[in-house]
């Protein structure tokens, strides 16, 4: 997570430096609105990395990672709508759109 968001973090200076010069295009402007959105997700998932519970207590890690359950749920149902990931300059990697069933 660390290298993507670090990769992230460079591409959104670059890309703030030309939105300031006002060399954006309308696909550059979405582009940029897609990399806030995946800087947030892992923003997000290291927040719960870092607030696991350590226990043997069921109640606290049911709480908590129920909460993980929920959030995970709301990404994947917000991510039916959009670019899918593998159409992104950016990308990594190559990946699957979310929530959506392989054509047959």
């Amino acid at each position: 997570m660390a290298t993507w968001l670090s990769e992230y973090k460079n591409l959104k200076n670059e890309m703030e430096k030309q939105i300031g010069a006002g060399h954006a295009s309308l696909e550059q402007l979405m582009l940029y609105q897609e990399l806030l959105y995946r800087i947030e997700v892992l923003y997000a998932s290291q927040a719960f990395c870092q607030t696991a519970p350590v226990t043997t207590d069921v109640a606290v890690l049911s709480g908590h990672y129920q909460l993980v359950d929920a959030y995970i749920q709301c990404l994947t149902k917000e991510r039916r709508l959009g670019q899918p990931a593998r159409r992104c300059s950016f990308c990594p990697r190559q990946s699957p759109r979310v929530g959506r069933r392989p054509a047959r």
